[in-house]
């Protein structure tokens, strides 16, 4: 499978045709190594339809079994899409499955999921993330004893949720640059104008 690897094209309306014109792949880089995303949904807790992006190592089926990690993105309004990640193939080129979810409260999809966490951060979202994790388990080929959560900014606060409020779920978590102190991080969020201070 292919990965999504962006270029410029040029297509020509008249003749049909489609002429690349730059190639932004490293050289050295094959790009049948790369796995494509996909979009994959499975439901939570409470029945709410959840999306993820996902990622599967090629060599990975039920013989060889693959362990597994969550990508929590920032936020908490962000949102995983498809799309080259560096990060992201470096792990499943190293044999790991990789599941970005889109959590309640990640944005461009409706307006009612997008406030689903308000005043609700670390738990209705991380859970999703937990059932994201037995989405994962499902998997014939993954390890369901090698799954880990990971993530950056608001993702890393979830990854220190989980790992201080749900200890049994994930084998390791990653704190990338993740909030720790909510004190601090609020009077600079407030006044960036990012949320109100009632959705908090």
């Amino acid at each position: 499978m292919k990965a999504l690897v962006h270029a410029t094209y040029l297509y020509n309306v008249d003749s049909k045709s489609l002429k690349k014109l730059t190639n932004t792949l490293n050289a050295e880089i094959d790009e049948k190594d790369l796995v494509k995303a996909e979009v994959v949904r499975f439901t939570s807790f409470d029945g709410t339809e959840i999306p993820a992006i996902y990622y599967k190592p090629q060599q990975a089926d039920k013989n060889n079994k693959a362990g597994a990690l969550i990508w929590v993105h920032g936020g908490p309004g962000g949102q995983s899409r498809v799309g080259f990640s560096n990060d992201i193939q470096y792990l499943v080129n190293h044999g790991y499955a990789v599941l970005a979810v889109n959590n309640r409260g990640s944005k461009r999809y409706r307006k009612s999921f997008y406030k689903m966490d308000n005043k609700d951060h670390s738990n209705g979202d991380l859970k999703d993330c937990i059932w994201g994790k037995k989405w994962l388990q499902q998997q014939e080929y993954i390890d369901t004893s090698a799954i880990g959560i990971y993530g950056g900014s608001y993702g890393g606060c979830m990854v220190l949720g989980a790992l201080a409020f749900h200890p049994e779920e994930f084998k390791v978590g990653v704190n990338l640059f993740g909030v720790a102190n909510w004190m601090r991080t609020l009077k600079v969020y407030l006044h960036t104008g990012n949320r109100s201070e009632s959705t908090l």
